[in-house]
Parts: structure tokens; C-alpha cells; sequence
């Protein structure tokens, strides 16, 4: 029964081992965490204690548990060989190379062998484990205090070498048989593998937590970096992201302002940055006193800030709100010695009323800021027009390519008319599209996307080949007749323009002409506009300010450009009998056009009654549904065959 009992005592420790060395191997591979290493070798050190105690305490000798011996051995060999290699790995020593390694463990393994099938090898098992032990218990400790750590090695020399005596003395007065004895020398060093096993686990732990506690400091002071504008002490534009996203997640009703500093960049470059984030701060001040805690205000980016007022009940003051924050900044913003005027501009949008959705919130409300800024508007709020608009801009950037690869533009030439002879010796080339679903497509719809999306460069130069061959059949069917064509102040950016015309004209025999419209000669593209007006005009074309008077021509530069012929808008003719202003305007415009000595065609002329008073004024040429409609190439020609045949040279 005594020796059941001490087999039993011997496998529960064998388990135990076996547990505490897959702990070990588990745990260093987990961790690479610096420091950490010399604990995974405590606990290296533990588990090689624990089979050490097992194979020195010899309590497998009988044949009955030869099977049982054998594993024990082989996993005090695999303690031993790892905790050799940790410590290689940390120290960088040469004492324990991998040479080493193989070496202890094949004699551990031999002498695990001899004393299995030889109880005479019994004591030089013990003999060889005992020292190993008492080693690797003085290089831990060697460590410990290297690297300023825990001492608790020095406890394992006092087990390693009071142990045997103690245990001997011990089995003495209890009067235990020798064949016991020896078993029980395992238990003090078992004793001490658990002892450095918790040591170093719970000095590992302890690492972990403080690794841990300095990482949510880490993260709690970069969520506040995160969440917090440095310049204004405001929410960031990602926290306001973060509150919006909840909001609309939880189906909450908010509206979003977008409040923008026009040309605030002026700050910064007169007074300097340092100046222009002082400004900022308290240009954050002013605005919070006018939103009286109904909204939380962030800063965007630059010189722009976010409001969101949160509740169905506070949506109705998004308005007034706005209109607020306008009259505030309306006064100067004192800093220091300076007071800075600032121009505000402002965008909302609603949720749910407006936007579906967090992107469309943040969307609408850019195109309402946007609205605001173009039209110099104080305050613009997202409605069913912006929307329609927005609907459109979609439709039209996704059918416009389609349209111009398929096929579905063609022209349509509407005559110029003497008003004296009755005469035509002109046409105006106006693009016409025709969706197969949607049917016809007004132009002031089309062209100015086209513009914005850039294509107009393609179908501007799908028009110049179009407009050349069909001038050339015309004339080649004996008709002088010019076709003008519009040219946008976007096709500029074709490199090639100057040289499409070209070919265009010769192939047209020199019979094309352009209508640039008079916003084209704003200060912003008139030198540009001029060279190529001017390499133009070199080319044989008729050059025709379209849209006098709506425009923002410099009278005192008008004179110098190389025109041919002035296009009054068809507003001002619209307005003949109606109103004296315009009816004076319209003069003063045609006694201009004359001096500069330029030939004149009103556009929209529907009624002879304007036609008469055109013809007294001067004005030469008329164009207007009184005459006809735009219409196609062949249907064109045969109104041009039915007409009288031009006297008067063609209009250039």
C-alpha cells in the first residue's frame, strides 16, 4: 500500500510537470515583450525542477512502472534542452551553445535508459540530475541579478543544496525505507520548480499589466489628440465625423452647418500663421455665443467649421442660427493690437429631411456651402432644387460619354438675316442631343456640364469637323455660305485647338467663323483669349462676341480686341416696347458696336415689331424663330435654296 502511494505521489507530480513545461513553451512564444525573457526562463527553470524531481527521486525502478520511467526522463531531457536555449537566447552566453544542448540531452536520455533497465545505475542518474539542477539554479540566479531583477535565485541554491540532507534526515526519523527515501528526495525540488514557475509567472503578469496600463494611457492621450483641435480646443472634424455617424445610426434628427472664412488664406499671408490660428480661436469664441448650447461646434479643416445641432425640436433654429453666426461675424475679431474683418459663408443640410444617410448629410451640406460661396450668398440650406440639380449632374455625367461614342449629337444651323434684303449668307452651328430614352436634351443643360466635366474638349472638336465638312459640302453645292461655331473658353486647354481649326478652315475653304461668348474675355482668361482670337483672326475666321451685355467685357478694352461682328443677347431684345431701360441700354449698345465700326446681329427676334425697330436702330443681322428655327443640315440647305441669293458679301 506504502508503495502504491508513492507511485501515485511520483505520476501526479509527472503530470504536473508535463502541464508547467507546456505552460512554459506556450508562454514564451506568446510574449516578445523585452524583459520578459528572463521569466520565461523561471519558469523554464520550474519545469525542469519538476521532472528532475521525478527522475532523481527514482520511484519508478520496479518493472511494473518501466513504462511510466521513461516518459518522466524524457520530459525532464525537454525541460532541460529549453531552458538551455532560453538562456542562450537571452544571456547570448557561450556556456550554453547548441552543441551544449544535444549533449546534456543525450546524456540525460542515456542515464534515463541505464537506470530503466538497470537499478544499479540508480544513484549515477541521481547523481548526474543533482548538478544539473544546482547549474541551471546558479546561472538563474547569475541572471537575476545581472539584469537587476527579482533575486529569487538564491533560494534555489539553499533547496538545491540543503535538500538531499534535509530529506535523508527527515525519512531518518520518520523511519522510511530507503527504497522511499530516494523518492523523496524528489519533493524538495519540486518544492522549488514550483516556487521560480510563480515567481516568474507572476512577474510576468505584473510586466503584462503595466504594459497594459501604459498602453491605455497611450490611447486615451491619442484619442484626445484625435478628438481635440489643437489651434481652437474644439472638437476635431473626426470627432464631429464620430457624432455624426451615431446620430444618424440611431436614427436621431440633426442638422449640419458648414461654416466657411472666405479668403481667409489673406489672413495668413498678411499677418502669418501664428496670427491667422489666434484668429481662428476667436472666430470658435464668437460662434459658440450664437448657438446658445443647441449645437456642438468642431473645426473642419482650415478655415472651416462644422455645427451640429442635434434634435428634431432645435432643427427648425438651423436658419436663424446661421443667419446669427453671419451678423456676429459681420464685426471685427479683435486679437491683440489688430481687428480682423472675416467674410462667412454658410451650408447646411438636414437628416432625415435632406440626407439618408451620413455621406449625403456631409454631401449636401458641402453643395449647399458651395451654392453659398459661388453665389455670394450668405446662407444656403440643401433643398428639392439642389437635389433635382444634383440628379441631373449624375445623369448627365453618365450619359455624355455614352452619347458622344454613340453617336447621338448632331447639328442644327439656324440662319442670320439681313434685315434690309432679307438676305442669309450666315449660319450658326447649335449642337443638338437626342437621348434614345430621354428624347431631347436642352442645350444649357449638356454644354455646361460638358464644360465642367471637361469633355467639352472632345465634343468641341467633334463640332469643328462636323461644322468644316459640312460648310465644304455647302459650298461645293455652290452655297457662300459661313457657318459660325461656339467656341468655350474650356477648349482652351486643348493643346491642339489652334491646329484643328486650322485643317478645319482649310478644308471649309476658309467659310468658318467663331462666336466666343463675352464672359471668355474676363480678366481671368483675357490674355489667353486674346493670343488665340488674334491667331484666329490670322486664319481667315470671323470672330462674333456672343451675348453682348451679359457679360463682363472691360469697355475700355473692348476696343482692342479683333472682332468682326456683335451679338446682342436675346434678353435685351425681349425686352423692346417693354421697358425704356432696356430699350436705351440696347441703343447705347448698338451706337458702341458702330463706332467700333462691327457689323451686329440681335438674337431672339420672334416678331416683326422687333425686327422693324432693330432695322431703325442699325442693327444689320437678325436670328430668331420670325425667320426660323435651328434645323438640320438637309432641311438648311433647302431653306437656304429657297431664299433670295446673297448680294452683299458673306458676313465675316
Amino acid at each position: 500500500m506504502e508503495h502504491h502511494y508513492f507511485d501515485g505521489l511520483a505520476t501526479v507530480v509527472a503530470l504536473i510537470c508535463m502541464g508547467l513545461c507546456w505552460m512554459a513553451w506556450r508562454e514564451q512564444r506568446r510574449f516578445a515583450t523585452p524583459g520578459v525573457k528572463l521569466f520565461k526562463v523561471s519558469m523554464a527553470l520550474g519545469s525542469l525542477a519538476w521532472g528532475a524531481s521525478v527522475g532523481t527521486g527514482g520511484f519508478a525502478y520496479t518493472d511494473d512502472n518501466l513504462l511510466l520511467f521513461l516518459p518522466v526522463i524524457s520530459l525532464s531531457t525537454m525541460a532541460a534542452v529549453g531552458l538551455l536555449h532560453s538562456i542562450r537566447q537571452y544571456t547570448n552566453q557561450h556556456f550554453a551553445t547548441e552543441r551544449t544542448e544535444t549533449l546534456v540531452g543525450l546524456l540525460v536520455v542515456v542515464v534515463a535508459a541505464a537506470a530503466a533497465i538497470n537499478p544499479a545505475w540508480r544513484w549515477v542518474g541521481n547523481l548526474a540530475l543533482a548538478p544539473l539542477v544546482l547549474h541551471l539554479a546558479w546561472a538563474c540566479v547569475h541572471m537575476h541579478e545581472r539584469h537587476k531583477a527579482a533575486g529569487a535565485g538564491y533560494l534555489l541554491i539553499f533547496f538545491g543544496l540543503m535538500s538531499f540532507p534535509v530529506v535523508i534526515g527527515l525519512a531518518r526519523i520518520a523511519h522510511v525505507g530507503p527504497e522511499h527515501t530516494r523518492q523523496l528526495l524528489g519533493v524538495p525540488l519540486a518544492m522549488v520548480g514550483f516556487f521560480t514557475f510563480s515567481v516568474g509567472y507572476e512577474r510576468l503578469s505584473g510586466l503584462l499589466r503595466s504594459a497594459l496600463k501604459e498602453s491605455e494611457v497611450a490611447r486615451l492621450s491619442l484619442r484626445q489628440q484625435i478628438d481635440t483641435d489643437d489651434v481652437t480646443g474644439l472638437a476635431s472634424n473626426h470627432a464631429q465625423l464620430q457624432a455624426i455617424k451615431a446620430a444618424v445610426s440611431s436614427n436621431h434628427p440633426v442638422g449640419l452647418l458648414l461654416i466657411n472664412l472666405v479668403e481667409f488664406r489673406l489672413v495668413n499671408a498678411s499677418l502669418g500663421p501664428a496670427y491667422g490660428d489666434q484668429v481662428l480661436k476667436a472666430v470658435s469664441e464668437a460662434i459658440q455665443t450664437c448657438t446658445d448650447g443647441c449645437g456642438s461646434l468642431a473645426r473642419s479643416f482650415g478655415a472651416e467649421f462644422s455645427l451640429l445641432i442635434h434634435g428634431e425640436h432645435q432643427l427648425h433654429l438651423l436658419e436663424g442660427m446661421g443667419n446669427r453666426i453671419i451678423d456676429r461675424l459681420s464685426y471685427p475679431i479683435k486679437v491683440g493690437t489688430h481687428q480682423v474683418y472675416v467674410t462667412a459663408r454658410i451650408g447646411g443640410a438636414e437628416f432625415p429631411r435632406d440626407a439618408q444617410s451620413k455621406a449625403d448629410l456631409l454631401r449636401f451640406a458641402d453643395m449647399a456651402l458651395t451654392e453659398s460661396v459661388s453665389q455670394r450668398a450668405r446662407l444656403v440650406l440643401f433643398d428639392d432644387v439642389m437635389r433635382r440639380r444634383i440628379e441631373q449632374h449624375h445623369w448627365l455625367d453618365q450619359n455624355l460619354p455614352q452619347a458622344l461614342a454613340h453617336g447621338q449629337f448632331a447639328l442644327h444651323y439656324q440662319p442670320k438675316v439681313n434685315l434690309l434684303r432679307g438676305q442669309t449668307n450666315s449660319v450658326e452651328a447649335l449642337t443638338r442631343w437626342v437621348h434614345p430614352d430621354k428624347g431631347s436634351v436642352p442645350p444649357d443643360q449638356f454644354i455646361s456640364r460638358a464644360e465642367h466635366t471637361g469633355l467639352i474638349v472632345e465634343l468641341g472638336a467633334w463640332v469643328i469637323k462636323e461644322a468644316a465638312q459640312q460648310a465644304r459640302a455647302w459650298f461645293d453645292a455652290g452655297l457662300r455660305v459661313r457657318v459660325a461655331i461656339n467656341i468655350s473658353v474650356m477648349q482652351l486647354e486643348d493643346s491642339e485647338l489652334v491646329e484643328r481649326l486650322n485643317r478645319a478652315q482649310t478644308l471649309a475653304c476658309g467659310m468658318l467663323d467663331l462666336e466666343i461668348t463675352e464672359s471668355a474675355f474676363s480678366m481671368r482668361y483675357e490674355a489667353r483669349m486674346l493670343d488665340f482670337v488674334s491667331v484666329c483672326r490670322g486664319m481667315g475666321f470671323g470672330v462674333h462676341l456672343d451675348d453682348f451685355g451679359t457679360g463682363y467685357s472691360n469697355m475700355a478694352r473692348l476696343g482692342a480686341l479683333p472682332l468682326t461682328v456683335m451679338k446682342l443677347d436675346r434678353s435685351f431684345i425681349h425686352q423692346i416696347g417693354k421697358s425704356d431701360t432696356a430699350t436705351a441700354l440696347l441703343r447705347s449698345m448698338v451706337g458702341i458696336a458702330q463706332q467700333l465700326k462691327l457689323d451686329i446681329v440681335a438674337e431672339g427676334v420672334e416678331d416683326k415689331e422687333q425686327a422693324d425697330f432693330l432695322c431703325q436702330l442699325g442693327v444689320q443681322y437678325a436670328q430668331g424663330w420670325l425667320y426660323a428655327r435651328a434645323m438640320s443640315a438637309d432641311q438648311t440647305m433647302d431653306w437656304l435654296q429657297s431664299q433670295p441669293t446673297p448680294q452683299k458679301p458673306a458676313l465675316v
